[in-house]
């Protein structure tokens, strides 16, 4: 479980599924162990991070403005 955190994501793209149980896919959560409990809290810092860049990169490039975002049966409906 360590060295999966550890590792983090495996390609260019930044995911966070390692971040979950393999097997529920459930967030882990391991406050009883320190070692572990700081990685994660380590990624879940780079992960706030990440999003808070991604959306302002979005209101940046005007996708604040689509009109899937207005539209109360489109599946981005108020998710920029």
């Amino acid at each position: 479980m360590l060295m999966r955190l550890k590792k983090r994501w495996l390609t260019p793209r930044i995911e966070f599924g390692y971040l979950d149980c393999v097997d529920c896919k459930q967030r882990i959560a391991a406050p009883h162990c320190p070692i572990v409990n700081n990685e994660i809290v380590e990624s879940e810092k780079i992960e706030d991070d990440v999003k808070k860049k991604a959306f302002e990169r979005g209101k940046f490039e005007g996708l604040d403005k689509d009109e899937r975002l207005k539209n109360p049966g489109d599946p981005y409906f108020n998710d920029l």
